[in-house]
């Protein structure tokens, strides 16, 4: 088994132990509020904070929304002079591309979503076909929302931050003795060796210490703030400094106490099988207790995700076990809550 699997798997034993406890005793509750053949469905209304994108963190959803208005009063501006800049911090799969692209969505115009993986680039200059890009965008009348992950990657060798600074704050960038300007854009920035790890190990310590949302994110910028002191990587904090907005991702933990794990991992299973089979409006809670267990297993939201992919097409509204691969079913058959919740729905909108 590969080690770093090992490692989230030992981080969330105590959190799958609490969502298991959760899922046995409201099974139980329905089971004695109604005679199991009669059992109604639970009605799950999957309330979106961006457009599909949801959250159960009350502290977040705050964040969320100051991100939008910041984002409108952004593209209500008629010639802004440069872009508007934001950077993202989270777990590897937790949603930042979707997260933009819901974003996108959600602002009145004509928007288009594009994203770059600096690791692929395979000279500096690269950047500047992306500048290119942004330009025709607006030229068509377009606005831009461009995600450019693992911004702290090396390009041939180099960081890539000295060639960010003047788009970022002049709104304008050169090629050779060119000057051209960049015109209108949101850019999304995420990064990992730049910025500390917004796991609950790494800001809290302890899981049975609990924080709300807002403690749990002044921790972890503080932390960020005495790294950057200390790094070494050429223009790292004249790069930060030109951040407008930055955004850390929490995890689903019950260590943030102004969240609902149970709830949120639920939605978020949902919500996969419902992106790739519009139809299904009725989900068996053994299906949906699978894909957490992926979720939680890969530390991600791929692992799940592929396991949704590769099931069959229901061909109607009801989406079961039998529609998930096979190994998958075989796996987990001999799981107590997989076992409890057969034949019993959750109801989507």
């Amino acid at each position: 088994m590969d080690p770093a699997l090992i490692l989230v798997q030992r981080e969330n034993e105590w959190l799958l132990q609490r969502l298991r406890e959760i899922w046995l005793e409201q099974q139980s509750d329905g089971l004695e509020a109604a005679d199991s053949a009669t059992l109604a469905d639970e009605q799950l209304t999957p309330g979106g904070t961006i457009g599909r994108y949801v959250t159960c963190t009350e502290g977040f959803k705050k964040e969320l929304s100051a991100l939008e208005r910041t984002v409108t009063t952004y593209v209500g501006r008629e010639k802004p002079s440069r872009p508007l800049n934001l950077l993202l911090a989270a777990n590897p799969g937790s949603g930042k591309s979707f997260l933009v692209k819901e974003l996108s969505k959600q602002i009145s115009g004509d928007t288009e979503f594009l994203e770059y993986y600096v690791a692929s680039f395979r000279k500096i200059d690269d950047l500047f076909s992306i500048f290119q890009r942004i330009q025709s965008l607006n030229l068509e009348g377009k606005l831009p929302f461009v995600l450019l992950d693992v911004v702290d990657g090396k390009v041939a060798g180099e960081y890539i931050f000295a060639t960010l600074l003047a788009p970022l704050w002049d709104g304008v960038f050169h090629i050779g003795q060119e000057r051209h300007h960049l015109g209108r854009a949101v850019l999304f920035f995420a990064a990992s060796a730049l910025l500390s790890s917004p796991s609950i190990q790494n800001v809290v310590g302890k899981t049975d210490q609990e924080v709300t949302y807002t403690e749990f994110a002044e921790k972890w910028r503080r932390k960020v703030k005495a790294e950057l002191q200390a790094s070494e990587i050429p223009k790292a904090r004249d790069f930060i400094d030109r951040i407008d907005l930055l955004l850390c991702i929490p995890p689903i933990d019950f260590t943030i106490s102004d969240g609902d794990p149970a709830r949120e991992y639920k939605l978020l299973a949902c919500i996969l099988v419902k992106k790739h089979f519009p139809r299904v409006t009725r989900i068996e809670k053994s299906v949906i207790w699978i894909l957490i267990l992926e979720l939680l297993n890969s530390g991600s939201r791929r692992r799940a995700e592929s396991v949704v992919f590769c099931s069959t097409d229901p061909q109607g509204s009801d989406f079961d076990l039998a529609h998930l691969p096979a190994d998958i079913v075989e796996y987990f058959r001999d799981d107590e809550v997989v076992k409890a919740t057969k034949n019993n729905y959750i109801s989507l909108p």
